[in-house]
């Protein structure tokens, strides 16, 4: 049976539409060839003039692009093959205009947060400043909404507040096109601004952008048949890429099938004084073998040169040890593992040393039984590369293994580190990483750990010795961080907000990741602050919304009573108490509130009386915050996050600051010293999870790592920083086109007010403002 997609467009000074889709070349008759065949209408002197675009029918995705008229409309049909994306692209003035989607898009999941048009987004990748501009790159999915062949997605921003969608910027491996069997693609990595000469320089100054990337390719589900190795590529006028080169192989004994995520800086070797000044370091994620005699030497390796075998399927993939090339630094000798094992504490290698405060080694948010154990004999690690700056980054002469700058020995039952990445800051040298298949104690997935410290000499390595360490987010969403350094010489960090649990819905919206707001890292008291950039207070934060103070009659917070919200009657408030009730109206807009408490003075500075804000409500889903015994916490109801403990581990808390855009929600205790993201509900009003058991079906699958939601149409389109960018009365291109997509409906909160309750003389001040893009 012939099927035909149709999509209807006015070129609007663009000269190139592209799509991306699915290959189903059992749709058409037989002998036919699956093509897009893309004609003008509407001019009678150029009506019916088409260009034909053939795909090969053998493949399982394609990627095909057409050059059309700046001036004309024109009309795409899509012949035996399912288009799952598709934008209008290359007009003059396209880092400012941004590409135009053509495939549905609808409302989004929030309003003021970066997230993609359509279709699936997870890491941040590549953050930079280049030439005026913030460049966002990042993993994306263009064929679904759940993850796979992994593409760099692009957007730019003038402000990290207004983003513009550019065109995917890499593409996966040709054979993960061809062959639906084979995983991966472009995995994420990281971005340094260079000059005309190749050399790290500010992005001011800088004549191109140089990207480090993780190549992964894998054969079903098992590792032992997975390749990873390091490549670069070169952005110059910060749209288009070049082919990507391998600049790291994983060719040294030891290191695990898992070698990705290069995280490129330039100050994270400031403080090593054995290496040149302006020596660059590639962290690498990894796991090594937890023992010195086992690092020397350890099974055989993947390398590139089995990818034709591992295309083919003839053989496993993995080359034997004498077919690698030899280190170019030389030797490999055994790691002293006992220094990071003293410098951690951890005196013996089993399941109760290795599993921090009470973690638990799984492979899935909820999982009882992993159905394996913890490798043990491995340990999350962090390896590092060298470059110094008078040899070029696109040669991997240029790179020197330095081994692991660290090993986590504490959260050893972890599988391995995500994103890495090390720099330095306020005197101290700082690493951060995501825990694969682990769950904390307070049953949170896979976060994202900082460490503090100084680099120490170790057989004449840099090794890290953590002073301080703790996690980066207590909420349930925050994964994949990544910094950058900008030409103001801040340090500032985005997280992707993940969804381990099955919170979000198809049905609400085309796209599926959210990234966080920019926040800026600094180190004060030999501790990390996260908080957001200036730019988030100037560009989003609008008037007050006046508040509304009385007394509660007792009933829980959340409950209706002739339409009022009232009070809870939770933990440290009797029913029927007395305590004051303030109620902030943001009629279903997103909000920003800022309380500053009274702290008492009691030994440790934390009030005794708890108190409570309901943040969120939304049918039968709500969403908590209180401050019990001194420390934060955050709840929600209604809810697969329910039973997680968000509970934050400083105190007292003097400030708290609250972002609540839509479906995401943003805490920040004490200017910085502590931060949570939590995904909230984005089912309609009148469902619930506790009725629907399919929410764990629903939830979307990474390949088991990361690497692996106001309506506001004009700018879903691809340009969210210019709401004027098309003619006044000129219809937008997919007003009148039809493309497969999810359908998404416009769904406002039937209940959003900020609300506290307690007594009044715990806060000091009170502000809720009213957030606008």
């Amino acid at each position: 049976m012939m099927q035909e997609q149709t999509m209807i467009f006015f070129s609007d000074d663009y000269r190139r539409v592209d799509f991306y889709g699915k290959v189903q070349p059992d749709l058409l008759p037989e002998g036919q060839t699956p093509r897009i065949v893309v004609k003008t209408v509407g001019d009678a002197s150029q009506e019916g003039r088409l260009v034909a675009v053939d795909v090969n029918p053998l493949a399982s995705y394609f990627h095909c692009s057409a050059v059309v008229d700046p001036t004309r409309s024109y009309q795409a049909h899509a012949q035996g093959v399912e288009v799952t994306f598709a934008y209008l692209t290359d007009c003059p003035d396209l880092l400012d205009k941004g590409i135009q989607a053509l495939t549905p898009y609808g409302p989004r999941q929030t309003s003021t947060h970066m997230e993609p048009v359509s279709q699936w987004m997870n890491d941040p990748n590549g953050l930079c400043r280049f030439q005026g501009r913030y460049h966002l790159f990042y993993q994306f999915n263009p064929f679904g909404w759940e993850w796979g062949p992994m593409h760099w997605g692009h957007a730019v921003s003038k402000d990290l507040i207004h983003w513009v969608d550019l065109p995917v910027a890499i593409d996966p491996q040709e054979a993960i096109y061809r062959n639906s069997l084979l995983r991966g693609g472009a995995f994420s990595g990281s971005a340094l601004t260079v000059d005309q000469e190749g050399r790290p320089c500010l992005g001011g100054q800088a004549s191109a952008i140089r990207l480090f990337l993780t190549w992964h390719q894998q054969l079903g589900e098992d590792d032992k048949h997975q390749i990873e190795y390091q490549t670069t590529c070169l952005c110059a006028d910060g749209i288009h890429v070049s082919e990507q080169e391998e600049v790291v192989p994983r060719n040294l004994p030891g290191l695990a099938a898992d070698f990705r995520d290069p995280k490129v800086d330039m100050t994270a070797l400031s403080a090593w004084s054995k290496l040149p000044a302006g020596t660059a370091l590639m962290a690498v994620a990894t796991h090594l073998p937890a023992s010195p005699d086992t690092l020397a030497f350890s099974g055989s390796l993947a390398s590139p040169d089995s990818l034709d075998a591992l295309e083919s399927g003839e053989g496993n993939g993995i080359s034997s040890p004498s077919s690698l090339s030899s280190p170019s630094s030389g030797a490999v000798r055994p790691v002293d593992c006992a220094f990071f094992r003293r410098d951690q504490g951890v005196e013996k290698l089993d399941y109760d040393h290795m599993r921090g405060d009470d973690g638990d080694f799984v492979t899935c948010a909820w999982q009882e039984d992993p159905g394996q154990d913890p490798r043990l004999d491995w340990v999350p690690a962090i390896v590092g590369y060298s470059c110094s700056l008078d040899q070029p980054l696109d040669d991997p002469a240029s790179w020197h293994y330095q081994g692991p700058l660290l090993m986590d020995y504490r959260q050893g039952i972890s599988k391995t580190f995500e994103c890495p990445d090390v720099f330095s800051l306020g005197g101290y040298t700082v690493a951060m990483g995501a825990l694969m298949h682990f769950r904390d104690g307070h049953g949170r997935f896979q976060p994202v750990r900082w460490y503090l410290g100084h680099l120490q000499d170790c057989q004449g390595y840099p090794r890290l010795s953590v002073e301080n360490s703790d996690w980066c987010d207590f909420g349930d969403s925050f994964y994949a961080s990544q910094s950058f350094l900008d030409d103001r010489g801040r340090r500032i960090v985005i997280g992707w907000v993940s969804d381990h649990y099955g919170v979000r819905r198809k049905e609400t919206s085309p796209s599926y990741g959210i990234m966080t707001y920019p926040r800026q890292v600094t180190c004060r008291e030999g501790r990390l602050y996260m908080h957001p950039v200036d730019e988030v207070y100037e560009e989003l934060i609008a008037e007050p919304v006046s508040l509304q103070w009385g007394k509660g009659p007792g009933e829980k917070i959340g409950e209706k009573s002739g339409g009022e919200l009232k009070e809870n009657s939770g933990e440290g408030t009797s029913k029927g108490s007395n305590d004051d009730l303030c109620l902030a109206s943001t009629e279903g807009a997103p909000y920003y509130a800022d309380i500053r408490m009274a702290v008492d003075e009691n030994p440790t500075g934390a009030s005794s009386a708890p108190c409570r804000f309901l943040l969120a409500q939304r049918g039968k889903a709500r969403l908590f915050c209180s401050i019990e015994s001194g420390r934060v916490v955050l709840r929600t109801e209604g809810l697969p996050i329910d039973e997680v403990e968000m509970v934050s581990s400083v105190s007292p808390v003097r400030r708290l600051e609250i972002f609540m855009d839509e479906t995401v929600c943003e805490v920040f205790l004490n200017d910085g010293q502590d931060a949570a993201t939590v995904l909230f509900d984005s089912l309609a009003d009148d469902e619930s999870y506790a009725d629907d058991d399919s929410h764990a079906d629903d939830a979307p699958q990474t390949d088991g790592d990361s690497s692996a939601d106001k309506e506001r149409t004009d700018e879903s389109s691809g340009n969210r920083g210019n709401r004027e960018s098309h003619e006044e009365g000129r219809p937008y291109p997919s007003e009148t086109a039809t493309a497969p997509s999810a359908t998404a409906v416009s769904r406002p909160f039937s209940s959003r007010s900020f609300t506290f309750i307690g007594r009044k003389d715990l806060i000091e001040s009170m502000e809720v403002h009213r957030l606008e893009y």
